[in-house]
């Protein structure tokens, strides 16, 4: 029989935790997910409250809004001198043996190149529901071009066009497809030019692996891609996701709208005339 003091001795042994109890633990609930803590909550946290009260803090006014864009602007452009991506003093040195007149023709013809190019852009833009002033667009194309300077492609001037384009409006899907509708028909003017180039002009003396996917190009350009959503309807059928997306979308006014199309064709091609006569006053 075991007395009563020895019973206490085992009770009290530090080894023996099977008889020793432990303290109260906090029991979480399994299915409590991080959707279940609201904002009080986390706001009580130390690093989130901070965080929270920094940006409260960081609240800036139209005017240090525009003087922080214009140094950025002014830091990115001298980044091109910095960084030896333009020759300022070869710049310089050009600009100065330059014709006067000629020099101020070819900024004008610049000038009124993203001017045409903003117009074109507005009524691709106008097609999809989102009406902008032109002044506005002009602004964004500009915001590109900024962009394309620093970017290695023109993915970044395109993509910042579409996100003013949409900003405020959540029309996300149809700024890209009048940014990408823009994109389209400017290409498709320039291949047009390159065609013309070679069957007409001086370019029918290049061999034909630079011949031959150009004139493939124009073919599925002008002759493909206007019969795009009922090739997909015929080959892809009626239930297919692509299919629904050319007849359900906003993109689908870009096949129905002729005038529209021929409309921005026009001005694709008085815009690469621009150019052509851009570059030739500078040459």
């Amino acid at each position: 029989m075991v007395s009563p003091a020895y019973a206490e001795r085992v009770e009290n042994k530090p080894g023996n935790e099977s008889l020793v109890s432990s303290p109260p633990m906090q029991v979480v609930e399994e299915n409590q997910s991080a959707s279940d803590v609201d904002s009080t909550q986390l706001k009580s946290l130390p690093i989130i409250g901070g965080l929270a009260n920094l940006a409260k803090k960081i609240r800036l006014s139209k005017q240090d809004k525009l003087k922080l864009k214009l140094s950025f602007s002014a830091l990115m452009f001298a980044s091109l001198f910095i960084f030896g991506k333009v020759d300022l003093s070869k710049s310089w040195e050009v600009a100065l043996q330059s014709n006067g007149w000629y020099l101020t023709a070819a900024v004008a013809f610049f000038l009124g190149s993203v001017g045409i190019n903003a117009k074109r852009w507005q009524l691709l833009a106008d097609a999809v529901g989102l009406r902008k002033p032109f002044l506005a667009l002009l602004q964004y194309c500009y915001v590109g071009l900024f962009f394309n300077l620093f970017l290695p492609s023109t993915v970044g001037g395109d993509f910042s066009r579409g996100y003013y384009l949409s900003k405020g409006t959540g029309k996300y899907k149809s700024a890209f497809y009048s940014v990408l509708a823009d994109r389209t028909v400017g290409i498709a003017v320039l291949f047009l030019f390159a065609t013309a180039g070679i069957l007409a002009g001086p370019a029918g003396h290049l061999p034909w692996k630079l011949k031959l996917p150009i004139l493939l190009g124009t073919a599925g350009i002008f002759l493909v891609l206007p019969f795009a959503p009922k090739l997909c309807h015929m080959l892809l059928g009626a239930d297919n996701k692509i299919t629904k997306r050319f007849e359900n979308s906003a993109v689908k006014v870009y096949w129905h709208d002729r005038k529209l199309v021929l409309s921005a064709l026009f001005l694709s091609v008085v815009l690469q005339l621009v150019i052509v006569l851009c570059h030739l006053t500078i040459g």
